[in-house]
């Protein structure tokens, strides 16, 4: 596991990734105030580059031959991305000590943001293996296709509002709980669903 986590690392994550998306979540962060967006698509450009690094290099075909399990495989994706997020998001939370920016960014919304980055692993890497990166492409071109017809028509309905004060609760109390375990509890089935397919698949 470790050696698998340290080839996850050597391909997606260096002190030019690390220092690169620093410089980002604070040019976010002190424009807009807020540094989610720029975090998922951290994350998301992590993932991206973790698969598009296998495809070229024939990974799959490569560690089939070592003495590993598939199981081990799919886990440290899933664990190394968790471990990179998790590493910037903490990052960001405690510059706050010595710059003080992000003030919407304390430890409620910095585990929340969490949480949805870990929905978006595993749905990510869930798909990844179900349908293969071709497929994986068309649909995320889908979503985003989806995402900028569907938010303007949420806008005009005032369903932002709702979505607001729904991440509000979610945010406090009892409704952090909620969402941290379920978020725990998706990313697990993900992680099911990923190796049991990948079991299935011939190389």
């Amino acid at each position: 596991m470790k050696a698998l986590l340290f080839k996850e690392f050597q391909m997606t994550f260096n002190w030019k990734t690390f220092v690169s998306y620093i410089a980002l979540l604070f040019l976010i962060g002190t424009i807009f105030g807020h540094i989610q967006v720029a975090l998922f698509a951290f994350t998301f450009a992590l993932m991206h580059s973790s698969i598009l690094e296998d495809d070229i290099n024939d990974a799959d075909v490569f560690i089939n031959s070592l003495p590993v399990s598939r199981r081990m495989v799919v886990a440290s994706k899933f664990l190394a991305t968790m471990i990179e997020v998790a590493l910037m998001l903490g990052t960001v939370y405690g510059s706050k000590i010595i710059v003080p920016l992000f003030s919407d960014l304390n430890w409620q919304t910095a585990l929340l943001t969490f949480a949805g980055a870990l929905i978006l692993i595993g749905f990510y890497y869930t798909c990844y293996y179900v349908f293969g990166l071709k497929l994986l492409n068309v649909i995320l071109v889908i979503l985003f296709i989806m995402a900028t017809v569907v938010f303007p028509i949420l806008l005009n309905l005032n369903y932002l509002t709702k979505l607001i004060q729904i991440i509000q609760f979610l945010s406090e109390g009892i409704g952090l709980v909620i969402a941290t375990s379920s978020s725990l509890l998706l990313v697990i089935v993900f992680y099911v669903i990923s190796y049991k397919v990948y079991q299935r698949k011939e190389f």
